[in-house]
């Protein structure tokens, strides 16, 4: 398999953001077992992969609804 190496500092920037009480999730176009991988290495624990462009839209706007409703 062929992946882009998580940046410097990523896997720390989220879990900060994770012990801030933000939700991440990550919307991908990519394979879904790249996206499994970058998901592990990162600490991710959600993520929803070959996603178009319009099912991103749909997610992101799901989430947001999530969100309205806690």
């Amino acid at each position: 398999m062929i992946s882009d190496k998580p940046k410097a500092g990523a896997f720390a920037a989220d879990q900060a953001i994770n012990k801030s009480g933000v939700r991440t999730v990550m919307l991908t176009g990519d394979h879904k077992s790249a996206a499994k991988y970058a998901c592990e290495e990162l600490g991710i624990a959600e993520f929803h992969a070959e996603l178009l462009l319009e099912d991103k839209v749909t997610w992101v706007e799901k989430l947001i609804e999530e969100r309205k409703t806690r």
